[in-house]
């Protein structure tokens, strides 16, 4: 009897799991007592929106990072611009080593929600294949950026919760996705 409740279970979970690889209405799944029937097509994940998980997932992986590495007092900076594109990391790493010459410390954690993919499409280069525009709420309003004697550099307008789009590029033939930049959305609060 126990056994056959782990099967049920089994089966029940990887119905759940398989359904959630797609977002297709078509999609169907018939269940009858302790079985299921699951179609070709929703065992096949969608790589577009599997792809933009990922970069999702990335920009998450990112924003802890910085966090971490700005309440280091951005001694390790460079880890973040290992994460950036070529063209955005010789301006951000410019900021990043001014924040880490004048003792600059991060108290409190950026966070992000409201995920919304804007853009997404196949880049020709060399180096990246994919470009992926996301519009996310970013959460400064617990974080400031101090001096050594505690005077914030944070100008006021950038505390609180703002509209940002940042846009990531895939590397070609690789897991990974890199930050291209960021841009405030003219100051719209999310």
């Amino acid at each position: 009897m126990h056994r056959r409740a782990s099967v049920a279970l089994v089966v029940a979970t990887l119905t759940v799991l398989t359904a959630a690889c797609t977002d297709d209405p078509e999609t169907t799944t018939t269940t009858t007592g302790p079985r299921s029937s699951t179609t070709a097509q929703e065992l096949t994940p969608d790589p577009r929106l599997a792809a933009e998980r990922e970069a999702i997932q990335a920009l998450k992986d990112y924003t802890d990072l910085e966090n971490t590495v700005a309440k280091a007092g951005f001694k390790d900076y460079f880890q973040l611009i290992d994460l950036v594109t070529s063209d955005y990391g010789k301006t951000y790493g410019e900021q990043l080593y001014s924040f880490q010459q004048s003792g600059v410390r991060q108290v409190g954690d950026a966070t992000l929600s409201d995920f919304k993919v804007i853009d997404h499409h196949t880049v020709e280069s060399e180096l990246y294949d994919d470009q992926l525009s996301v519009e996310v709420c970013i959460d400064n309003s617990k974080v400031d950026l101090l001096y050594p004697d505690g005077t914030s550099v944070m100008q006021t307008e950038a505390k609180g919760r703002w509209v940002t789009t940042v846009t990531l590029w895939h590397r070609t033939g690789t897991q990974w996705w890199y930050v291209a930049g960021y841009l405030m959305d003219g100051g719209r609060p999310c």
